[in-house]
């Protein structure tokens, strides 16, 4: 049975070590080829095309993550990229999430959209 979630995105901007950073709060419905829903209700998301490229450097998602889907598809402007969330490593339990050690970039003003994967 699909439960919903909640997941945060962090990005760093100009370099992954940046203080300059913004969080993302999404809506995950736990349902296969569904997408994040971002907090204006759009299924994707722009980032800024001003303040240099941009670093997923977190996700967090909550503690009761999902039973239905296991990972997320990124996609940047309408195109997949090789990079899969896995629910699992993204739990906020986890003191040392998928991204922390390994950012992923994102060109300046790229938008962004994830579609969850069983």
């Amino acid at each position: 049975m699909a439960v919903a979630f909640k997941a945060t995105l962090t990005f760093a901007f100009g370099s992954p070590q940046s203080m300059n950073r913004e969080s993302y709060y999404c809506t995950v419905s736990d349902v296969n080829a569904a997408y994040y829903i971002f907090q204006d209700g759009s299924s994707d998301m722009q980032l800024p095309n001003n303040r240099g490229p941009a670093y997923l450097i977190d996700v967090l998602l909550t503690p009761a993550y999902g039973t239905d889907t296991t990972t997320g598809q990124i996609y940047a402007n309408n195109k997949t990229t090789s990079v899969v969330i896995v629910n699992s490593a993204n739990q906020s339990g986890n003191n040392q999430r998928q991204f922390n050690l390994s950012p992923v970039g994102f060109q300046p003003g790229a938008r962004v959209k994830i579609v969850q994967q069983t």
